[in-house]
């Protein structure tokens, strides 16, 4: 935070008041009317519609109930983004070619030794196929040969965690990253780290310090067997470094909101929202009536005058509007909007910074991928809608789901087939050009990362490339994805780019990946390549 926030919400709270009798607080001139209204009455109304001072005569008490303005409930963004803004935010024009760059040569393993691949991590193995070491990036021993009982990755993020063996009874934990670099040492003392569901950012770190039989005495209770006391507080992968002010003795309950971290245990005072920001690793306060919401909006509500007010991060104005605004999975742009007050539950979306992408008139509608929204109105049948709001296609599909591959979906209809589309909703594949008659032995597949098309009577797989459009890539019978579009061919040992289906490499002996990097074998040679497509980060949708 660049300002005061305790000072902020007090002002903040001012400000929503003032709004409540604007045009949604960017008509200056109105404002200014209202403010000099205001200024003509011994005690005055409040925005809130506090009462009169008692000292006012009838006639002058109605005469002001009368020139109180109807409250303009319109989307009032103060800086509205234009649709072909928010769609260069958030689609990419191409898919570059893929090439391979040489890092390293990984040493020779010496007599049966061998290395081994396992969670993207090397490890030497000897005959008895016991790990004699875990291998850093360059087939080294990790941490100069230091003595490790586990390594694991973490599920969202590219960072790894180590355990050292147990002495006297305690294990202790470092964090790594994917070139065997130490963020945080075991020897610090960590006992458990652990990650936000879903975020990539940010992990708790946990210190014991005992047991305890007192639940509300522990530190953390879900994960390992008693219970313990000590300390937890956050760690920021991105800028390396602890959160100090999030630092706490009871069991954590930490949500990361973008750059900003809210643990609902820190306040006593239940009439303030309490949190840490980032960027000065403080405590900030917000009056009671302020909500953040996903990753980038602070909300506040007017009820009595139907309003909910937007802010940033830094508490400037973003938007206000009569709709009730919510967190969208799977994106930190697009916020669900619903009727205030309404029991229905119709849907609409919103842009952070107030775009009003479509009115809530949806039974359903969530972000997919690239510019893609998915609505239904009856949740019989589903659509395809684009960041303008613009339907391209109608509901038709039973289901539309995200491919993993940005910028495209595939959509199923009620016998099974399916169609491949981009993301303005031209269908790129149908379903039926491959084989009309014989639907259950043909379907498309969504992976982490890629489309393919199973023919189960060949027994093989065609794989769809992006730049093509097409399934170009055909009669695969071995194969393993090795991130960041590059597919392996195992049976005729060949690397492809699976966004331009161009080799890669091939001639070699065998291939496999691990901390990210490709690893190719060619007369007993192990060379560790760093893949240099340049592909967007994939964001998959429901």
């Amino acid at each position: 935070m660049r300002r005061n926030i305790r000072t902020i919400a007090a002002t903040a709270v001012t400000i929503c008041l003032a709004l409540s009798g604007c045009a949604g607080g960017n008509n200056n001139e109105t404002t200014a009317q209202n403010q000099s209204q205001s200024g003509q009455t011994q005690a005055g109304t409040t925005a809130a519609g506090a009462p009169v001072d008692s000292t006012q005569s009838p006639e002058t008490e109605a005469t002001t109930v009368e020139a109180t303005e109807a409250v303009d409930k319109t989307h009032k963004p103060v800086d509205p983004r234009s649709v072909d803004q928010i769609r260069a935010e958030v689609t990419s024009e191409s898919y570059l070619p893929g090439s391979l760059r040489e890092i390293c040569q990984l040493p020779a393993p010496e007599g049966r030794n061998k290395y081994s691949t396992y969670d993207d991590y090397l490890k030497m193995e000897g005959s008895s196929d016991k790990p004699l070491y875990f291998c850093d990036y360059k087939g080294e021993q990790l941490l100069g040969g230091r003595e490790i009982q586990l390594l694991e990755k973490l599920k969202y993020s590219k960072y790894f965690v180590y355990t050292t063996p147990a002495v006297d009874g305690e294990t202790h934990c470092g964090l790594l990253d994917s070139q065997g670099s130490e963020l945080l040492s075991a020897d610090d003392g960590a006992s458990l780290i652990e990650e936000f569901i879903g975020n990539d950012r940010y992990v708790i770190v946990y210190y014991f310090d005992g047991t305890t039989e007192n639940e509300d005495e522990a530190v953390h209770t879900s994960v390992t067997i008693g219970m313990h006391t000590g300390t937890a507080k956050v760690y920021d992968l991105k800028n390396r470094r602890f959160l100090e002010s999030t630092t706490t003795k009871k069991r954590p309950a930490f949500h990361a909101h973008g750059d900003i971290v809210y643990d609902y245990m820190v306040s006593q005072d239940k009439k303030k929202l309490v949190y840490v920001t980032v960027e000065d690793d403080q405590i900030h306060e917000l009056d009671f009536n302020y909500d953040l919401v996903g990753d980038k909006l602070i909300i506040t509500h007017d009820y009595d005058n139907g309003i909910v007010t937007a802010y940033d991060h830094d508490m400037n104005l973003l938007f206000t509007s009569p709709y009730e605004v919510k967190a969208m999975p799977n994106t930190p742009d697009f916020y669900y909007i619903e009727e205030l007050f309404s029991a229905d539950g119709l849907q609409g979306v919103i842009h952070y910074t107030g775009t009003l992408i479509t009115e809530p008139v949806y039974k359903r509608i969530y972000y997919s991928a690239g510019e893609i929204f998915v609505y239904t109105k009856d949740y019989n049948k589903y659509g395809v809608m684009n960041v303008g709001g613009e339907k391209v296609t109608e509901q038709i599909y039973e289901a539309v789901n995200s491919t993993g591959v940005l910028g495209f979906i595939a959509g199923t209809y009620e016998d099974g087939s399916k169609d491949l589309m981009d993301e303005h909703g031209q269908v790129v594949i149908q379903h039926g050009h491959f084989n009309s008659n014989s639907s259950l032995n043909h379907s498309f597949i969504r992976h982490s990362s890629f489309i393919y098309y199973f023919d189960n009577e060949a027994n093989a797989a065609s794989f769809f490339v992006v730049n093509a459009q097409d399934l170009i890539l055909t009669d695969i019978k071995a194969y393993d994805y090795f991130g960041g579009f590059v597919l392996y061919d195992m049976k005729n040992k060949v690397l492809y780019d699976l966004a331009t289906g161009s080799v890669l490499a091939e001639g070699f002996t065998k291939a496999f990946s691990a901390y990210g990097y490709i690893y190719v074998e060619q007369d007993g040679v192990i060379t560790a390549y760093e893949c240099q497509t340049e592909l967007p980060q994939l964001i998959l949708g429901n």
